[in-house]
């Protein structure tokens, strides 16, 4: 998660600003290493309002309840014995919840199916580009902020970033 993600996110409880506890960062910089030049790998972010603390994992942050978040500990149980503090009740009984469903369907993409390459990045750069309607062009998004919430292999956000787009 990049650091810039902090300021831009607000708690889903009460929609206060959060702080943010690194506990592993990787740097995107090898000679200085500051908040704008690491990601943060795992951490805590924590609400300033309410207190709701939510676990960064995998450079994630999940901002999710305690029975969603039972279903990232299937996928991600190393993180949870490093930080028993985040560890939700089990997620063994099975559950017909639709959001539980979507969250399983869309982690298991995420770890068993290989990204796609960047072969594909020209019908990338044609599905933003229909996607984005007459309400502007590609290279429109030069300079623009652009949040992607994590709910694919990243395609539309190679496209943006490389258009020029601040994509957190």
């Amino acid at each position: 998660m990049k650091w810039r993600l902090r300021d831009l996110i607000t708690c889903p409880k009460c929609h206060g600003a959060f702080s943010l506890e690194p506990f592993e960062e990787s740097s995107r910089d090898t000679v200085r290493s500051t908040e704008s030049d690491t990601d943060v790998i795992e951490g805590a972010l924590r609400c300033d309002g309410c207190s709701a603390t939510f676990p960064v994992i995998a450079g994630v942050p999940r901002l999710l309840s305690p029975r969603l978040l039972a279903q990232v500990n299937r996928h991600h149980p190393d993180f949870f014995v490093r930080h028993p503090e985040f560890s939700p009740p089990s997620a063994d009984s099975p559950s017909d919840d639709p959001l539980v469903a979507t969250l399983e369907s869309f982690t298991r993409q995420r770890l068993e199916l290989k990204p796609p390459g960047p072969e594909f990045v020209d019908q990338w750069r044609s599905h933003l580009r229909r996607n984005l309607g007459r309400s502007m062009d590609v290279a429109d998004l030069r300079d623009q902020l652009i949040l992607d919430v994590g709910c694919g292999f990243g395609r539309h956000m190679r496209v943006a970033s490389e258009a020029g787009a601040e994509v957190v």
